[in-house]
């Protein structure tokens, strides 16, 4: 039989430990340079965009004229909605009422003179086709 060996011997022969050593090392040293470089390109990223905003000040000034000037011409525009929305209303109204009102008035026309032609057969059917005058003539739809 061979010889018995410990645990210790086991591991100390097949490098198991430090393959696993090794490969812990090169994947934290990995994650450490993919930092570094995420860190470098976000600060590249920067540099550009001061250097873009410091040499464009004229498009930034523009840009915020230009929000300026639409957020007021938005409202501008909205107000003059709301105006003329308003004058709108106003003349619909105005336009609707006269033309309920003359078709009331026309209405109402109508049956006062169908309600006279019916007093003027009730007159003539009862005889008293001579007689002008039953009582006060009042209107229904006047009230």
């Amino acid at each position: 039989m061979s010889e018995i060996r410990t645990v210790e011997d086991i591991r100390r022969r097949s490098g198991w430990r430090e393959a696993l050593e090794e490969r812990q090392n090169y994947e934290h040293e990995k994650r450490k340079r993919e930092l570094a470089e995420e860190r470098e390109r976000q600060q590249a990223r920067k540099a550009r965009e001061v250097e873009a905003a410091s040499t464009n000040w004229y498009a930034a000034v523009d840009s915020r004229v230009h929000e300026h000037l639409k957020n007021w011409l938005w409202n501008a525009i909205d107000d003059r909605i709301r105006e003329h929305l308003k004058s709108f209303t106003n003349m619909y109204n105005d336009v609707a009422g006269s033309v309920i009102g003359k078709f009331g008035a026309r209405a109402r026309k109508e049956l006062e003179t169908a309600i006279d032609k019916l007093r003027e057969e009730f007159r003539v059917g009862i005889g008293l086709a001579d007689c002008q005058n039953l009582g006060p003539r009042r209107s229904l739809l006047s009230r």
